[in-house]
């Protein structure tokens, strides 16, 4: 269906669902087969003939898009959001509901869609133009900057097969360009490509944005929604639950993924959203890294921590710079194992428990231990102690942190690893900024014993 072509709106969706129907065997899928084919919608006792379980892997989705609007797709894996953008293309066909669309459509889905793999670079570009309704004489005139971007060199001439996924998403996004579209979808796939060649990529992007033309994408980074999308939407388990502004759009998307936020336990599903009464109620997250079994950890033994809470965070897991924070780690420890400990490797029978903020790829910004602020546990004549450490977190870039903390035996310069808990805490942040830059200053903090 299509709008009329004078339209301000370029896609309008209505309703949209997608259902699929779950047999138990083939011997379900062959009942469920006959009676359909024989007419027979209800059986003998009145029950009704399924043989299947119904799916609905999408529904109760509507929104519309105007000329040069982006729209950022968030959403936890298994949400919907590439079977919403594969029924917007058409390779889905929907359950419920309607898809209109205003003008030429170029998408760049799922990594391998739309290329075959024993035809070449240029094979694969020709036949993609071409389906996308470009003549022989525009095929032929629009090839060589095609090429240009994708920068694969001599393996435009080579099967796809043979490329690797860098060059497959370069490739299939300069194709995808080169079509020059009224409406852009794109479906994660840039993740692939190296740093470099993303920013090529959204600086592009950017200059489509500023023609007209219309762009969907889903994805997982929240920097990309705030700094480059108009509005956002949120899906949840097939249905959206947010549309609105990018910020906005980012935290809900946070509240949905993030567990724990009620002090119920991990697995708990924070609701509602970031109200002042919200935040007030959602100050405290308190976890048991024991009972994470999935958690990397190391250490020589003799000590653990029993709990971690952190208290201050705006909803769910989530902060922004700024706000104070307090991190209370609960420690045990064998002080018999921890003089044996400290005799054999000759350091100080001395307890440090401490905390490291990480980012996505590991990358340590900052952290504390009692050490720093001269607090000393005689790991002899004490087995248990609560650290709390109050500071004030810094300005980061929106995305995902994690927290790394530790319980070690002796002194800053000369100690060994109780037990080391690798990334036990997950916490997001969602700067106000458009733009943020990292950590430009280490936090000020304070270290006691309770």
């Amino acid at each position: 269906m299509a709008i009329a072509p004078d339209a301000e709106v370029v896609i309008r969706v209505s309703d949209l669902g997608k259902r699929y129907r779950i047999f138990d065997g083939p011997r379900a899928r062959f009942k469920q087969m006959v009676k359909s084919s024989l007419g027979f919608p209800r059986d003998v006792d009145g029950a009704p003939s399924k043989y299947y379980k119904e799916f609905w892997a999408l529904r109760g989705v509507n929104f519309e898009l105007r000329r040069g609007e982006v729209l950022g797709i968030l959403g936890q894996n298994g949400s919907g959001k590439s079977t919403l953008l594969q029924m917007l293309v058409g390779t889905l066909t929907p359950t419920k509901g309607t898809v209109e669309t205003n003008g030429k459509v170029a998408a760049l889905l799922e990594l391998g869609a739309g290329f075959n793999p024993e035809f070449t670079g240029r094979e694969n570009v020709s036949i993609n133009c071409a389906i996308a309704g470009l003549s022989e004489q525009e095929i032929e005139s629009r090839f060589k900057s095609i090429v240009d971007f994708a920068d694969i060199g001599d393996f435009i001439d080579r099967p796809v097969r043979t490329y690797s996924s860098g060059m497959y998403v370069r490739l299939a996004f300069s194709a995808a360009l080169g079509v020059d579209p009224d409406i852009l979808i794109i479906d994660e796939a840039l993740a692939v490509g190296d740093a470099r060649f993303q920013n090529k990529c959204f600086n592009r992007l950017e200059e489509l944005k500023k023609r007209g033309v219309t762009i969907l994408f889903v994805t997982h980074d929240v920097a990309a929604i705030k700094s480059f999308c108009t509005r956002a939407m949120v899906l949840d388990h097939g249905q959206p639950t947010f549309a609105g502004g990018p910020m906005e759009s980012v935290v809900k998307y946070y509240e949905a993924m993030f567990p724990g936020a009620d002090g119920s336990g991990a697995q708990a599903r924070p609701g509602g959203g970031v109200s002042d009464e919200t935040a007030s109620q959602r100050r405290e997250v308190s976890i048991n890294p024991e009972e994470m079994p999935q958690l990397r950890t190391f250490g020589l033994g003799g000590g653990l921590i029993e709990k971690m809470e952190i208290s201050g965070l705006k909803a769910g897991n989530v902060f922004s710079g700024g706000d104070d924070v307090e991190l209370k780690i609960y420690a045990k420890w064998s002080s018999k194992h921890a003089l044996q400990l400290a005799s054999e490797k000759k350091i100080i029978p001395n307890i440090l428990i401490g905390f490291a903020l990480s980012d996505l790829r590991g990358m340590y910004l900052f952290g504390c231990h009692l050490f720093d602020k001269a607090v000393m546990l005689d790991a002899t004549s004490l087995e248990s102690a609560a650290a709390v450490f109050k500071f004030k977190l810094p300005h980061l870039a929106s995305g995902s942190y994690f927290v790394t903390a530790a319980i070690s035996l002796g002194t800053q310069e000369n100690h060994v690893q109780l037990k080391w808990y690798d990334a036990v805490l997950e916490l997001s942040c969602v700067s106000p900024q458009k733009y943020s830059y990292g950590l430009l200053h280490l936090p000020d903090y304070s270290a006691t014993v309770v």
